[in-house]
């Protein structure tokens, strides 16, 4: 019966800026705490369980104040919880059943064939096969999509 305080991933690549060369060493140092911060959504009915050092964590503010496209109730929380486990136990049974469809995005930022091992044997072909298009959401806007989904 375990109650999420949140969803949070570290960046799987860290961007950082090429220092000048007179950098101080503490500065260096918080420019790299800054860029592995942990990132993702937050519970907000649970946030008292956190300490005053969330923010050097966690990024869930912006301006000195939480923001709400990153902090959740826990109502929220569970529709997001439901619907990934929806759509994970529908790819499941759809794998499951045998359907292995070709299926990759790509726009102009995303490339799923781009790094992928099997390019080179699935066939796919940009101009007789269907791409998918990656829409990016606000996380609000996402929430809505979500809860939408799941009253069908």
């Amino acid at each position: 019966n375990a109650i999420p305080t949140g969803f949070l991933y570290f960046p799987a690549l860290v961007h950082y800026n090429k220092e000048k060369i007179s950098i101080e060493k503490k500065e260096v140092i918080d420019n790299i705490k800054n860029s592995i911060k942990m990132n993702g959504i937050v519970n907000s009915d649970y946030l008292n369980l956190y300490d005053e050092n969330i923010g050097k964590f966690i990024d869930i503010s912006s301006r000195g104040k939480l923001n709400e496209e990153k902090v959740f109730s826990s109502d929220e929380i569970d529709s997001i919880s439901s619907f990934v486990k929806k759509v994970l136990k529908e790819e499941a049974d759809s794998i499951l059943s045998g359907d292995i469809k070709i299926n990759p995005i790509k726009d102009n930022k995303n490339d799923s064939c781009k790094y992928c091992l099997f390019n080179g044997i699935c066939k796919f072909n940009e101009q007789e096969d269907s791409l998918r298009k990656y829409k990016s959401l606000k996380n609000k806007e996402a929430l809505i999509k979500i809860e939408e989904n799941l009253r069908k």
